[in-house]
């Protein structure tokens, strides 16, 4: 589960915080269910869905809107070398509804379809895990192509991580729109209360987020608080996710880890250190019979 609040923008032109007009609000919150499949060691399939939910507050107008906003699957490619994993991805985001720049609804999600590639790199240092990331991500409706990326690390102690990551996106190939942007924010100003938190031009946007994670048998919660602090076109949003991830043994035959993310040795079963030794196996030798 995701909530945002949104009371500034980055602005366009050179990424100055701007405040909403007096009395504006925007926020909102997106629950997402999914299941990760595991298969031949080293592929994992993610499918899932998501329910959103925003509400604005306008000049004295507040606007309320619930959907089902989009379904998404990702595929991953895993591969190890000693204490090096990479991780190849491929995913599709395809929307249950778009922007309708006529509707006095307020606007949940982005409303396009996307397909993103990306690369992820985690290596293990001592008792740290680093991670990061970098892909592209098309947009259809003329809304471009983005460079999404993230950088971050994570610690365990006992049952718990601890841990914080970088992350962001910066465009490639710029909106169709970029010369004439009063379309875009006209529908922005009225139905989310003028937030760049969707459907604005060529967003820009640098982040920093810190997550605890807790270990209760093979389930893992996690809770995750983000801000932007630096960008363009786009919402100063405060973040806040709550994680729920059951690990169960996959009907492919693979690791069945439960893990949903490159950087989730998070949520990795951990492996205990063993003596061999206690487990060789032994011949018993039968005692002689006493003789009478």
């Amino acid at each position: 589960m995701n909530y945002f609040d949104v009371q500034e923008n980055f602005s366009e032109r050179d990424g100055t915080l701007v405040e909403l007009a007096k009395g504006n609000k925007f926020s909102g919150t997106q629950v997402q269910g999914f299941g990760s499949f595991a298969f031949q060691a080293a592929h994992r399939l993610t499918l899932g869905g998501s329910v959103s939910q925003s509400q604005s507050q306008n000049q004295g107008l507040q606007r309320t809107n619930s959907e089902f906003s989009d379904s998404f699957m990702d595929y991953e490619y895993d591969w190890r070398l000693a204490s090096l994993q990479t991780i190849s991805k491929l995913g599709v985001v395809v929307p249950f509804t778009r922007v309708n720049p006529k509707s006095d609804r307020t606007l949940t999600h982005e409303g396009a379809l996307k397909f993103e590639t990306g690369q992820w790199l985690v290596w293990q240092w001592d008792m740290v895990t680093m991670f990061g990331y970098v892909g592209a991500r098309y947009e259809d409706e003329g809304r471009g192509v983005f460079l999404p990326y993230q950088l971050g690390a994570e610690f365990p102690m006992h049952s718990w991580k601890l841990g914080g990551f970088f992350d962001g996106q910066g465009v490639l190939l710029d909106d169709e729109q970029s010369t004439s942007t009063e379309k875009k924010r006209n529908v922005t100003d009225r139905v989310n209360a003028g937030s760049y938190k969707f459907f604005s031009v060529n967003p820009v946007v640098f982040r920093v987020n810190g997550f605890a994670a807790f270990r209760l048998g093979t389930t893992w919660i996690s809770l995750q608080l983000g801000q932007a602090f630096a960008g363009k076109s786009y919402a100063k949003e405060t973040t806040i996710q709550a994680q729920l991830v059951f690990a169960l043994p996959s009907v492919f035959g693979g690791e069945g880890d439960g893990a949903v993310s490159p950087k989730s040795e998070l949520f990795e079963e951990e492996q205990s250190p063993y003596d061999a030794s206690l487990f060789k196996r032994q011949k018993i030798k039968a005692k002689p019979k006493k003789k009478k």
